[in-house]
C-alpha cells in the first residue's frame, strides 16, 4: 500500500504551527480542478482514464505554487527577521499541504526529506528563543533545492491521474479548518471566525467535488458546515466551536479520503471500466445491503440474525472482493472494519458502539469502491449500473 494513503495523511503535521491562509492558491487549485470537469458550479463528470500531457502540465503548475514562499523564507532568515520568516513558513506550509500528495506518490523518500527533515527542522529552529539564522537559512536553501527536484520529477515522470488535481483542491481548502482550529486553541475567536467564514464562502466548489464521489458525504459535510456556521454566528463558547469544527473536519475528511483512494489507486493505462469491475461493484452493494439488514435486526433485538448476516459477509461476499483489493495492496481496511462489526453484531451491547461500528464498515465499503473503480466512478455507465443495484429496503 502507498504510504500516506490512509486517512489522507491527516495527522502528518503534529506540531503546533499557527498556519495562515493561502486563499489565492486555493482559488487557483479549485478553479483548475473544476475546469477539468466542467463549470465550477457543477459536479465533476467522468475523469479521464489516461492522464494527458495537459493534465501533467497542470500538476507542475499546481506543485509550483508553494515554491516562492521558500525564497521569502530564505530571505527573511538571512535578514534575521523571525516574524517574516515565521509568516513565510506558515504560508508555505498551507500551500504545501494542498499539493504535497504529488510528491508523496512520486517519491516517498523526497517527500519525507522535505516534510519530516527540512521543514520540521526550520519550524523547530524558529520556535527557539535565539534562532540560528545562518543555519536555518542554509536549511531553507536546501528545502528550495529539494523542492526543485520535486518539480523536476513532475515534469519528467509519467503523468498521474487528473484526480490528484481535485485532491489537491480539497486538501488546500481544508487548511482553513486547521487554521481556525489552531486559532481556537489560542482562544483567538476573531481569527477563527474570519478564517471559518472564508472556508464557508469558498466551500461550494469543494462540495461539488465531494458530491461526485458520494452524495451522502457531501450532504453530511454541508450539514456539519451549517451547524458550525450557526455556532459561530451565535457566539458559542470556544469549546462548542472546537467541537463543531472537529465534527466538520471529520465529515469533510470522508470526501477527501474517497478522492484520495480514487487518485492513488487509479491506473492511467486502463482506458475503460470492465465487466469484472462492475461485478465487484455489485458485491460491494451486497455488503452494504447485508450491513443494513444486520443493523436493523440488531436494533430489533434479533441478535442471532444480526450476527448471522454480518458473518455471511466475511464468508461469502468478501472473498469475491479480496483478490482485487489485495492486488492493490488495500484489502486490510475493509476486512478489519467488517470483522469489527461482526464481533459486536451477534450479541446485546451498547447501541452507539454497534451503530458506529456499522457506520465504519459502510465507510470502508465506500473507500473500497473508490480503490477499485474510483477513476471511472463518474462515468455514466458506472453510475447507471450502481443506480440499478438492489437496495436493502427491497430485500427481505
Amino acid at each position: 500500500m502507498l504510504v500516506g494513503s490512509s486517512a489522507d495523511m491527516a495527522a502528518r503535521r503534529p506540531r503546533s504551527a499557527r498556519w495562515v491562509a493561502a486563499p489565492v492558491v486555493a482559488l487557483v487549485l479549485l478553479g483548475g480542478a473544476c475546469s477539468s470537469h466542467g463549470s465550477s458550479g457543477s459536479a465533476p463528470v467522468s475523469a479521464p482514464a489516461v492522464a494527458s500531457a495537459e493534465v501533467k502540465t497542470k500538476e507542475v503548475a499546481n506543485l509550483s505554487l508553494p515554491r516562492p514562499y521558500i525564497d521569502k523564507l530564505t530571505a527573511a532568515l538571512k535578514a534575521n527577521d523571525v516574524s517574516a520568516a515565521t509568516a513565510a513558513l506558515e504560508a508555505y506550509d498551507a500551500a504545501w499541504g494542498g499539493v504535497d500528495a504529488y510528491v508523496n506518490v512520486r517519491s516517498l523518500s523526497l517527500y519525507q526529506k522535505m516534510q519530516t527533515d527540512l521543514e520540521t527542522h526550520i519550524a523547530d529552529g524558529l520556535s527557539k528563543p535565539s534562532p540560528d539564522y545562518v543555519g536555518l537559512a542554509a536549511t531553507s536553501e536546501t528545502l528550495g533545492q529539494r523542492y526543485d527536484d520535486a518539480i523536476a520529477l513532475s515534469k519528467n515522470g509519467p503523468a498521474l491521474s487528473p484526480l490528484f488535481d481535485d485532491l489537491a483542491a480539497l486538501r488546500l481548502v481544508r487548511s482553513d479548518l486547521r487554521i481556525a482550529t489552531a486559532a481556537l486553541n489560542d482562544n483567538n475567536v476573531a481569527k477563527a471566525t474570519a478564517v471559518f467564514n472564508r472556508f464557508h464562502s469558498g466551500f461550494q466548489p469543494a462540495y461539488d467535488v465531494i458530491k461526485a464521489r458520494s452524495s451522502g458525504a457531501a450532504t453530511d459535510t454541508q450539514n456539519a458546515l451549517d451547524e458550525a456556521a450557526a455556532k459561530f454566528a451565535g457566539k458559542a463558547s470556544v469549546d462548542e466551536l472546537k467541537t463543531s469544527l472537529a465534527t466538520l473536519m471529520t465529515k469533510y475528511n470522508v470526501g477527501v479520503n474517497l478522492l484520495n483512494a480514487a487518485a492513488r489507486y487509479a491506473d492511467t493505462t486502463k482506458t475503460s471500466i470492465t465487466d469484472r469491475d462492475l461485478l465487484r461493484l455489485g458485491s460491494l452493494a451486497d455488503v452494504e445491503v447485508q450491513l443494513g439488514k444486520s443493523l436493523v435486526a440488531w436494533q430489533s433485538g434479533d441478535y442471532t440474525r444480526a450476527g448471522t448476516l454480518a458473518s455471511a459477509i466475511g464468508t461469502t461476499i468478501y472473498p469475491r472482493l479480496q483478490p482485487a483489493l489485495a492486488d492493490k495492496g488495500s484489502d486490510g481496511g475493509l476486512k478489519k472494519a467488517l470483522d469489527d462489526y461482526s464481533a459486536v453484531a451477534g450479541a446485546a451491547g451498547e447501541a452507539a458502539k454497534v451503530s458506529s461500528t456499522n457506520d465504519a464498515a459502510l465507510t470502508a465499503v465506500a473507500l473500497a469502491r473508490q480503490v477499485l473503480v474510483g477513476q471511472f466512478w463518474t462515468d455514466p455507465k458506472v453510475q447507471s449500473f450502481v443506480a440499478g443495484l438492489p437496495k436493502a429496503d427491497v430485500l427481505t
